[in-house]
């Protein structure tokens, strides 16, 4: 049966508390201030891996006196819930007594965030504060690269990967499009596809634009080889529409603009 993050951390603060009794809270290590009881910073915060959450909560745990066993499992399922910087941080900050006698973690330490805008079509919000932008361009240089073909018996296959680092017109936004939806169409500018039909599919962070292409053709037919050997030369030029945003309704325009 699973459970609610309430509930995930009620568990975990009945740890610190049993602990708590046990060894006393006069002598508490994590109540050396009264800044760490101060109300978590002003201003979102990025949010953290689940081995970063996890890591910090038991380092946590570990200085309130919590059995490592015990804390590494309470620590999991308090950070199953996506956390942010300054949620732990200020998880950090507190006083053991304090965590002992918490709810949870978000009523103790709530993660700061800013309402979700309505975009419009110039890419600002009608607040007149920053959005997800409706249009979006990515530009990377890759090297030199070559296109693979594969011969078997009347049929040729062509694959060409790349995976440069991404730049964006305008910049990066906080959550990066999903290149890879089943929603997203492609059209191409350059170079020419011919009569070729190839598959494309795509990777996007912070620190790389992955775009694979792999066409299938009976020779003689041969346009797909050539497209994929003008990209690896030339570079790639395309248009990916109805991309949309993780978990929202937003969507954009993608123009992907790659050279060697």
């Amino acid at each position: 049966m699973s459970m609610s993050p309430s509930a995930c951390f009620l568990l975990a603060s009945a740890l610190f508390a049993a602990t708590c009794a046990s060894a006393g809270c006069s002598s508490d290590p994590g109540a050396s201030s009264s800044s760490g009881d101060s109300a978590v910073p002003n201003g979102a915060t990025p949010r953290l891996s689940t081995k970063d959450c996890t890591s910090r909560c038991e380092a946590k745990s570990s200085e309130c006196g919590a059995p490592s066993d015990s804390a590494a499992e309470r620590c999991a399922q308090v950070c199953a819930e996506s956390r942010t910087e300054d949620q732990l941080a200020c998880l950090e900050a507190k006083s053991c007594s304090k965590l002992a006698a918490a709810e949870d973690l978000d009523a103790l330490c709530p993660a700061k965030s800013t309402p979700t805008p309505t975009p419009t079509s110039s890419g600002t919000t009608s607040s007149g504060g920053p959005t997800l932008p409706t249009e979006l361009t990515i530009k990377g240089r890759f090297g030199d690269v070559k296109a693979h073909h594969t011969k078997s018996d009347q049929t040729i296959v062509s694959v060409l990967s790349v995976a440069p680092e991404p730049s964006f017109s305008p910049e990066q936004p906080v959550t990066l499009p999903d290149l890879s939806s089943k929603d997203v169409t492609t059209t191409i500018a350059s170079p020419e596809l011919g009569s070729c039909k190839p598959t494309f599919s795509y990777v996007l962070n912070s620190s790389q634009i992955g775009v694979m292409i792999e066409g299938s053709e009976t020779l003689p037919d041969t346009d797909c080889a050539a497209f994929t050997d003008a990209v690896a030369r030339d570079g790639l030029r395309a248009t990916l529409k109805n991309v949309p945003y993780p978990n929202g309704t937003s969507r954009a325009t993608v123009k992907i603009a790659l050279s060697p």
